[in-house]
């Protein structure tokens, strides 16, 4: 009797715990799920001839990276008004608006627009890690150079850079208060030294926003 009752007890906490790990698996799939959806919603609204997988696209180099999709999607809007074929008067390229030499060392294609996304989303987690997790200094940092923000210890008196970071972060804190399944404040993920920080100093910052760029037609956190 005692055997009995132990292997039904046995099999009520086995019951449990698969009934827990299926709560959680479908939460998290929601909420990547609902992220997605709000990311396609202002892809439509902003480029309705955008790629329709780009939201995909979008979330998948965004967790690949360790950052918000919804940050990710934030800064493309900023950067080329989720237009892959936007190139800057300065030769930044793509969707996160990559110079050549910051895509080399990121190790990517600029002009193939997955590859550009996860050089987008690299640069961008590194940033957040060269600036102890501080999302405005990180956008900063990935608008006007890394340097310039380390030289006025906070955001750079550059326009271009206060505008940016407003409207980035503005974009961002919108997409956030939409998504109930996600935390409103990023977590800050584990820190440690970027194996290789891309320094630019403005203005020939290694990306540009959408405003300058012309159009080439040849052409929170996640912790591991």
């Amino acid at each position: 009797m005692i055997l009995k009752r132990n292997q039904e007890r046995e099999k009520t906490m086995e019951l449990k715990s698969k009934l827990f790990i299926t709560t959680v698996a479908l939460t998290l799939i929601g909420g990547s799920t609902f992220a997605n959806d709000k990311v396609y919603q202002l892809i439509q609204k902003v480029n309705p001839s955008a790629d329709p997988i780009l939201s995909t696209m979008i979330h998948k180099a965004a967790i690949k990276n360790h950052v918000d999709p919804l940050l990710l999607a934030s800064l493309v809007r900023n950067e080329s008004s989720f237009n892959n074929n936007a190139v800057s008067s300065a030769g930044a390229v793509g969707y996160g608006q990559l110079m050549p030499e910051t895509a080399s060392e990121l190790g990517v294609n600029p002009n193939d627009p997955a590859s550009n996304l996860d050089g987008s989303a690299r640069y961008l987690y590194q940033m957040l890690q060269a600036n102890n997790g501080n999302v405005r200094l990180a956008l900063a940092s990935y608008n006007a150079g890394l340097g310039n923000v380390q030289a006025y210890n906070g955001i750079p008196p550059f326009e271009e850079t206060t505008n940016y970071v407003s409207s980035v972060s503005n974009d961002y804190a919108t997409l956030v208060n939409q998504s109930p399944l996600l935390p409103s404040i990023p977590k800050k993920p584990a820190l440690s030294s970027p194996k290789k920080n891309v320094v630019v100093y403005y203005p020939n910052a290694n990306t540009e926003p959408e405003k300058n760029k012309k159009t080439n037609s040849n052409i929170f956190f996640y912790k591991k």
